[in-house]
């Protein structure tokens, strides 16, 4: 029997919000959207169900929404993910094939998927939206099997996107997925967070399905840190390789035999000598600790003096002597302590290397160290008794594999923003009203937070007006250090929040105060219980100044691992992010709500705190979309909220390909041709900020290059018409064919495919040079150098019309009709456009014998003697006339096309 759709909607729900309170409680800025697939018996689909997150459009908490598909179609969630079948058309048959295709990735990036309907004709920017270093989504499937009412039972495969995941955590998800937290808590969930009867089935009770330990999802978190941690303490055990990827997590309750956690935490809880724990220890197999030459001991215990790891106040006094920076460690395996040592990178090979660094008070993080080669740095080929040795760089690998506070896992760094800070200040402060003065002292603050987050022990530094300043620092003068106001040098601010207490500045960016203990009332409704006195301290004094009258204040409370906290936090800021994920999940529905868009989107544009990143995220949807209006409300809006210094290479160039692919859409409606210029002219200035802000490590400068020579390309020939900017015709021109060069040259020097498009662009930006020359000899050399790079085209498809088009244009400028009509004749093959027929009859009618030409072409790339009515009739009108003076002329022009040449082009093409 099937589930009833109010049943099926309750589990989804309970699902939904199980999943979503544990990923926000790793890391708030994870979003998740899933698909509900249910299955019979027989493992035939027969409902699939959207499940996401929804933002009311007034105030109140998010819900859970979800829409039943019409049609049974998996194709659908496919192209609403953006994922392609390893094979066109070869959807997983089996909700185990649907999770295994999913967890070997073998979808394309959500930037490398073309919409079906899209139209060949339209003008495609190369960049991808979104790098793959910029690509912050997973996709996962599973299932769980539900017995319902009325003996309803089915399958439920749940086909999850989750968003905002960092990029150290998504590569162990697919590289490494056996160091994978995020992975191994999923495989979990769906194994052993719920309750099942006898049969290995879910079930509701009251609208509830029951935690199996019952457990919340905080809980469920420290389960499997507990078991992460157990798990890599039987990996070091057994001297676990890290190179062959394993997807599937068993079950293994092994893993809680082992008590690392409790060790190591018990360790972090402990201060030496006032100090809290910083230091690192490095796990490896007992059999590699002895390899010889990989670790230099600086102390190595006696084997009778190994410490136990439960040992916590002897490790705790050793890890004093350990140093980071020093690549100097304590070193131990499963169950000991060795020694103190450093090692041997270069002969670790495949063994196993996890590091523990202590970062505070029950602050851990646990790392995975591992070596790569960098073949393309630093090589050198050496020959030693004739054998041949290549040497190269070796490169560390640092992968954090899960950090935890108080026992509790995060991942990623939900960390410090210069960008949410400094909009925090001006909020505060200024209300968006601040001045160039204002944006110095801005900059000023946010300079001397991140170097505050530089020292070890954690502190605090307080903002005020300057007269809130003075004022509050007679009142705490007696539990301050008060100093002559003003600017203090950034690199000292690490040695001056040494003491305990806060540094107090002004909005002018000038210091009060050193070792501030702040006062405040405690009041029920104020602090946080899991959180240290130093957040609480600090959220008492914001509530004394607030309750005292319209005193603003802002605090950065930094903690001993360098992590921070900014107050006042701004209330809609969850809010904020919730609306812009679920209006990326209303994009990508097809068709997309647009009244639902236009309400969701009027908050996030109308914020003066929105995030930029948000916005350029919303923005790349509709770009992807080719909703290219709203693109460019939101990247404009998201370049307006982040200034220049915040904004990426990867996000200059989304901005650009937004304008350019707006004034290419314009084409085909009314438009002004002023607006168009204006479009394209904020696409090229994007385009030079993505190269001028781009890093020599990004790779994507050949990119940025081919998209500015691409919207220059676009904007010349409407320049062109204006004959009184013909010298900012030539510059754009002239900065076209630079552009279009330096991408081609970077792709040869990155060993990338060539591409057909650069070299038909730079032909087209010469041939436009050249037309517009004055000087004849010039003017021959633009066209032959444009003649070179429609073959290089040509070479790689030879099909294209535009090229063939072009290249005959050319060789009528020199008069070279034979190989003009060639061109024509193959277009006229692969295209049947009016212009090309009637070029050919124009040549013909001129040049008569010029037909054998067409003839032996058209034929040559057909393969059939046929030709098209119209040169089929100069063809027999040619040899009317010919007939009439010359019988043998006749026979040999035959047995010529019964016989045509090779072509050229194709015999290149077959190469």
């Amino acid at each position: 029997m099937e589930i009833s759709k109010k049943e099926l909607s309750t589990v989804n729900e309970i699902i939904y919000k199980n999943m979503d309170l544990w990923l926000k409680k790793l890391n708030k800025r994870i979003h998740l959207k899933l698909y509900a697939l249910v299955y019979d018996n027989n493992e035939e689909l027969i409902k699939i169900v959207r499940v996401k997150k929804t933002v009311p459009a007034s105030n109140g908490e998010p819900g859970v929404a979800q829409d039943i598909f019409p049609e049974v179609d998996l194709q659908r969630v496919f192209d609403e993910l953006r994922i392609l079948p390893a094979a066109e058309g070869d959807l997983p048959a089996t909700m185990e094939a649907l999770k295994g295709f999913l967890d070997q990735q073998c979808y394309k990036p959500p930037a490398d998927y073309k919409q079906k309907n899209a139209e060949d004709k339209e003008e495609e920017v190369e960049i991808k939206a979104q790098p793959e270093s910029e690509d912050t989504r997973l996709l996962y499937a599973n299932h769980l099997r539900y017995a319902g009412a009325k003996n309803t039972q089915v399958m439920l495969s749940y086909l999850l996107e989750i968003r905002n995941v960092d990029p150290v955590s998504r590569e162990l998800f697919f590289s490494r997925p056996q160091f994978s937290f995020l992975r191994m808590s999923l495989d979990y969930f769906f194994g052993n967070y719920f309750s099942v009867n006898s049969t290995g089935e879910i079930t509701l009770q009251d609208n509830k399905i029951q935690s199996r330990f019952d457990e919340d999802p905080l809980l469920f978190n420290r389960r499997m840190s507990r078991l992460f941690f157990g798990k890599m303490q039987e990996y070091i055990l057994s001297n676990k390789s890290a190179d062959a990827p394993e997807f599937n997590n068993d079950l293994k309750f092994d893993y809680s035999i082992h008590n690392l956690m409790e060790q190591m935490d018990e360790i972090s809880s402990l201060p030496y000598e006032n100090a809290s724990p910083f230091g690192s220890i490095l796990f490896l197999h007992s059999q590699a600790i002895d390899l010889p030459g990989l670790i230099r001991f600086s102390i190595r215990f006696k084997e009778t003096g190994r410490i136990l790891l439960d040992d916590a106040k002897r490790i705790r006094k050793l890890l004093e002597l350990t140093n980071e920076d020093k690549d100097l460690y304590l070193i131990a395996d499963h169950r000991y302590i060795y020694g103190l040592g450093e090692v041997n990178w270069n002969l670790q090979h495949s063994t196993l290397a996890v590091r523990l660094d202590f970062n505070g008070l029950s602050k851990l993080k646990l790392v995975l160290v591992h070596t790569e080669a960098e073949l393309s740095k630093g090589g050198e080929l050496i020959v030693e008794n004739d054998k041949r040795y290549y040497r190269s760089d070796l490169a560390m690998v640092e992968q954090q594999l899960i950090s935890l506070s108080s026992k509790n896992p995060r991942l990623g760094e939900e960390g410090y923003s210069s960008e949410r800070f400094m909009k925090l200040l001006e909020n505060t402060f200024w209300k968006d009203q601040s001045t160039a003065a204002h944006q110095s002292s801005i900059e000023a603050l946010d300079l001397i937070v991140r170097k505050a987050r530089e020292q070890k022990h954690g502190t605090m530094v307080v903002i005020t007006s300057p007269d809130t300043a003075k004022q509050e620092l007679i009142t705490l003068s007696k539990q301050s250090t008060p100093i002559e106001e003003k600017a203090i040098h950034p690199d000292h601010v690490k040695f001056l929040t040494a003491i305990d207490g806060a540094i107090y500045f002004d909005t002018q960016a000038r210091c009060h105060a050193l070792g501030v203990i702040l006062d405040g009332n405690a009041k029920p409704d104020i602090g946080d219980p899991s959180r240290g006195a130093r957040f609480n301290s600090a959220h008492r004094y914001l509530h004394k100044l607030k309750d005292s009258g319209e005193q603003e204040c802002v605090i950065a409370i930094i903690s001993e691992d360098g992590m921070v906290n900014l107050i006042p936090e701004n209330e809609n800021e969850d809010l904020l992010l919730a609306t812009a994920e679920e209006m990326i999940d209303l994009i990508n529905v097809d068709p997309p709500d647009l009244n639902k868009l236009e309400a969701k989107g009027k908050l996030l544009l109308e914020s003066s705190i929105v995030d930029s990143e948000w916005l350029f995220k919303v923005g790349r949807a509709c770009w992807d979309k080719k909703m290219y209006d709203r693109a460019i409300q939101f990247v404009s809006h998201a370049e307006t909220q982040a200034k220049s210094e915040f904004i990426t290479a990867s996000q200059y160039n989304l901005i650009g390909n937004c304008f350019h692919n707006k004034a290419v859409s314009q084409k085909v409606e009314p438009y002004d041709e002023q607006d168009i210029i204006k479009l394209y002219e904020k696409a090229i200035a994007m385009y030079e900020k993505a190269i001028e802000n781009s890093l020599s490590s990004e790779n994507w400068n050949h990119i940025y290059n081919s998209n500015l020579g691409n919207s220059c390309s676009y904007l010349f020939p409407i320049l062109k018409k204006d004959n009184n900017s013909l010298t900012y015709f030539h510059a754009i021109l002239d900065k076209a064919i630079h552009s279009l060069s330096e991408a081609i040259e970077e792709r040869k020097r990155r060993s990338l495919k060539n591409n057909k498009k650069l070299y038909f662009k730079r032909a087209y930006c010469l041939q436009g040079q050249a037309e517009t020359e004055e000087n004849e000899a010039n003017k021959e050399v633009l066209y032959r150098k444009s003649m070179d790079d429609y073959n290089l085209s040509l070479e790689l498809e030879p099909k294209d019309t535009d090229s063939l088009w072009n290249k005959s244009l050319i060789h009528e400028y020199f008069n070279e009709l034979n190989d003009a009509v060639e061109c024509l004749a193959r277009a006229l093959v692969n295209k049947n456009e009016e212009k090309f027929m009637k070029k050919l009859v124009k040549f013909i009618n001129k040049q008569p014998d010029l037909i054998l030409v067409a003839r032996a072409a058209y034929t040559a790339q057909t393969g059939s003697a046929s030709l098209p009515p119209e040169l089929d009739e100069l063809y027999e009108a040619y040899l009317g006339k010919l007939e009439a003076f010359d019988l043998e002329g006749v026979a040999a022009a035959k047995e010529m096309l019964s016989h045509p040449k090779p072509d050229s082009d194709e015999e290149l093409d077959s190469n």
